[in-house]
């Protein structure tokens, strides 16, 4: 997701990143780049509080399952 960020506004989005554990993928002087996953109620409650800082893209998956070692799903 990329969400609008000033110099004001971008310690703030990294520190909510951070309680939901999601990782800053790039910094620019006008936007964040977050990469996170989780179950749908985390996801939501993440958006929820990104929101008002202004979401400019976002690219969201469904359920994903891969195998574990050589095993193909």
């Amino acid at each position: 997701m990329k969400v609008k960020a000033s110099k004001v506004t971008r310690s703030e989005i990294i520190e909510i990143a951070g309680l939901f554990r999601a990782k800053i993928v790039d910094v620019a002087t006008d936007a964040v780049v977050i990469e996170f996953t989780g179950n749908e109620s985390k996801i939501s409650a993440f958006l929820a509080l990104i929101s008002p800082f202004g979401i400019v893209e976002t690219a969201r998956t469904g359920t994903v399952a891969l195998a574990r070692g050589k095993k193909k799903a």
